[in-house]
């Protein structure tokens, strides 16, 4: 599935862009994510270690976990960073 910039218009409070579960939204070159307003966040991946251990992504065979990637993992009730195969917080 391709997200065309043309679909990109509209930044309303209630903007969002839904994408199927193993597509990727990749920015190119200068572009980034901003995230504003006063109650705004990120949200992140949550789960227990067995929960992450438990998905298997069968369909992006070029994905795999990354430095500087994070979760919240919620059975120790911290956020980590995965750095040189392990996850850690």
């Amino acid at each position: 599935m391709k997200v065309r910039v043309a679909q990109l218009q509209g930044l309303t409070p209630g903007f969002t862009v839904t994408l199927d579960q193993d597509s990727d939204f990749a920015f190119k070159g200068g572009a980034e994510l901003r995230i504003t307003g006063s109650q705004s966040a990120l949200p992140l991946p949550y789960g227990t270690t067995q929960q992450f251990d438990d998905i298997v992504i069968d369909r992006a065979p070029n994905r795999g976990y990354v430095n500087g990637q994070l979760r919240f993992n919620t059975g120790s009730n911290k956020l980590e960073v995965f750095n040189n195969g392990i996850w850690s917080g």
